[in-house]
């Protein structure tokens, strides 16, 4: 063998499930490094909204989730929903939610800094429903450094994250 992957002297991966990914391919475990990400800015631990709600933020489109997110919370009509980002499918979900007469759901746009920080802290939970492999999983790293717990598709690497019942649910 004479590849690419041979003249790489080491795979940093954010997660245990990045790693076993390269492994499959061949990677020695010994050429491989496990160091998720980390965050700056982590603001002082701030009080729930006094108005429960649920918060998506993230990219808005199709492998992230949200047409599942959108469909389950139609089961909860009594949970606020906020769903923080951009993307492809904006304007599409927020079209279907008016079309349905989904009044607890609404769309703060893409936000960043105090803001997002602001809707993290006042959130019940963080919500992750992706349909795709997620190598880490930031957004469940900011929910757990502010005490938040995750609700998360059992895939990639936010079930490395996740531990059921006690910071999240997979």
């Amino acid at each position: 063998k004479n590849g690419i992957f041979e003249k790489i002297n080491r795979f940093v991966c954010p997660s245990p499930f990045a790693s076993n990914k390269l492994r499959t391919l061949g990677i020695p475990k010994d050429k491989i490094t496990t160091r998720p990400h980390f965050l700056e800015g982590i603001p002082a631990l701030k009080p729930r909204s006094k108005t429960p709600y649920i918060l998506y933020c993230g990219r808005l489109s199709s492998e992230k989730g949200l047409k599942t997110l959108l469909h389950a919370s139609m089961h909860v009509p009594n949970l606020e929903v906020r769903i923080a980002g951009s993307g492809p499918l904006a304007e599409e979900i927020k079209s279907w939610t008016n079309e349905k007469g989904l009044t607890h759901i609404s769309f703060e746009g893409f936000v960043s800094g105090p803001k997002r920080w602001s809707l993290i802290c006042g959130a019940l939970a963080i919500v992750t429903p992706s349909h795709c492999y997620e190598t880490f999983g930031l957004s469940a790293a900011e929910a757990f450094s502010v005490a938040r717990p995750v609700i998360s598709s059992d895939i990639g690497g936010l079930a490395d994250l996740i531990i059921p019942k006690e910071n999240g649910f997979l």
